[in-house]
């Protein structure tokens, strides 16, 4: 018998195979045995096929009601058919047989009504800025859909269309609404995926910068952190520039003498008559200047996930096109975020399915670079970096593809053996893809 591939997570279409549940009719003629006035109804669980297989989720992580049932363990003949139903869990990669036969001789020539495994599918709709956004989502798409297939999640492509305008850099919002149409609505929601594959995406950031020691008759001085980030200038970039003389005394304002480059740098004129006197005189003495720069940036970022929207860029801080397997790892990311990834805790159940309280998950961790946050620090270490913390990966292996940063790391694009079981055991039906907004973009 073929085995039957159940989409639990959507909404019952028997067509289509998709419901937590299934209807199942056995005719008398079926089953071994004359004048059958009732049959006994169960449900045996599979063990894998093979070492790569998964076993089926364990059933402390399943409430009684979560758990596969027949509604009826008998039946009775009604014109020489058995009907019954079967409630399968919200979980993937469940394998299960339907089994019958006539009362009291369970054991005895059983009929197998059917084998099922249990699936969960979501939709999504793409668009893509521009030829190269397309060649290189075209590239990771494959591993994308396979990474989270390992989960038990089937993506399915729907639509595949243009963003409506074409920018070198995208100011962040929540779901970039102005590069597509928001009408008609997307289909088959809260299932529904909207993932935006862009040049590049910034937020708008004021910060601070610093550079000391300096004796030339001018200086460039390129926007970039302690940990070699560089920033790039929004336009009239320059909130203001400030100068100190010799590292002591006031420091006195020298805007007026300083000129953004482009959006890469800004340079201050510290002697010659376009220049502060005081700066002139120092340098002129042979002394210093330390400068102070507030400048307006754009603070690139790789992606980002809400609700059901999706988007990644594909061009790094240089303009660059970015290394496929870091575009391929950000997807991934945050559509693992979009199955509820990183996971902090999860209920547990006793065997009567009863709870008894929560499995913290010692992987999920904070930090201060971004905040609280559900990643993952698989195969990590944290260190300081500057005035902040990251998980860095440790030398020679590979963490999850839910690490939170990912500079200097390599990245398969696949989820950790914490995670992936994580995946398998997300709830993904109506209810809750809806408590996570999915069907709001």
């Amino acid at each position: 018998m073929p085995r039957r591939v159940q989409y639990v997570n959507l909404p019952y279409d028997e067509d289509e195979r998709q419901g937590s549940y299934i209807n199942y009719e056995v005719e008398a003629s079926e089953l071994a045995g004359d004048d059958i006035g009732h049959t006994e109804w169960w449900i045996d669980a599979v063990p894998p096929d093979n070492p790569t297989q998964p076993p089926n989720v364990d059933q402390k992580y399943l409430s009684r009601a979560q758990r596969a049932r027949v509604r009826n363990g008998q039946v009775r003949n009604r014109r020489e058919r058995f009907r019954n139903r079967v409630y399968l869990p919200h979980v993937g990669g469940d394998v299960y047989k339907i089994m019958c036969n006539q009362r009291g001789e369970r054991g005895n020539d059983d009929l197998e009504v059917d084998e099922v495994i249990t699936y969960r599918k979501l939709f999504y709709t793409v668009h893509l800025m521009n030829d190269a956004c397309e060649t290189e989502f075209n590239a990771v798409k494959d591993q994308m859909e396979a990474a989270v297939d390992e989960g038990y999640v089937e993506l399915e492509n729907v639509t595949t269309d243009r963003t409506r305008v074409d920018e070198a850099h995208t100011r962040s919002t929540n779901a970039l609404t102005h590069l597509y149409n928001r009408r008609p609505r997307l289909s088959d929601r809260p299932f529904h995926l909207r993932v935006v594959i862009l040049n590049d995406i910034y937020e708008r950031k004021t910060r601070n910068f610093n550079a000391a020691g300096i004796s030339g008759a001018s200086h460039t001085y390129t926007p970039t952190t302690s940990g070699g980030e560089v920033f790039h200038l929004q336009n009239n970039g320059i909130v203001w520039v400030r100068a100190r003389i010799n590292g002591t005394g006031p420091w006195r304002d020298v805007t007026r003498y300083a000129t953004q480059n482009t959006d890469v740098s800004v340079t201050v004129r510290l002697t010659g008559d376009d220049s502060h006197a005081r700066t002139r005189r120092a340098i002129a003495d042979g002394g210093t200047v330390n400068l102070r720069f507030r400048l307006k940036v754009r603070d690139s970022y790789n992606g980002h996930s809400i609700g059901n929207f999706v988007c990644v860029r594909i061009r790094d801080d240089t303009g660059a096109t970015r290394n496929r397997n870091g575009v391929l790892k950000t997807l991934v990311h945050e559509v693992g975020h979009g199955c509820q990834q990183a996971v902090r805790r999860e209920r547990l159940y006793n065997a009567n399915g009863i709870a008894t309280g929560r499995e913290t998950n010692a992987l999920w961790h904070t930090d201060n670079r971004g905040g609280r946050g559900n990643h993952c620090s698989h195969n990590c270490t944290l260190v300081n970096v500057g005035s902040r913390q990251e998980y860095r990966a440790n030398a020679g292996s590979v963490p999850c593809v839910m690490i939170f940063y990912g500079v200097n790391t390599v990245v398969d694009g696949k989820f950790c053996p914490t995670c992936l079981p994580r995946v398998r055991r997300a709830n993904m039906n109506s209810a809750n893809m809806r408590r996570r907004s999915w069907h709001r973009y």
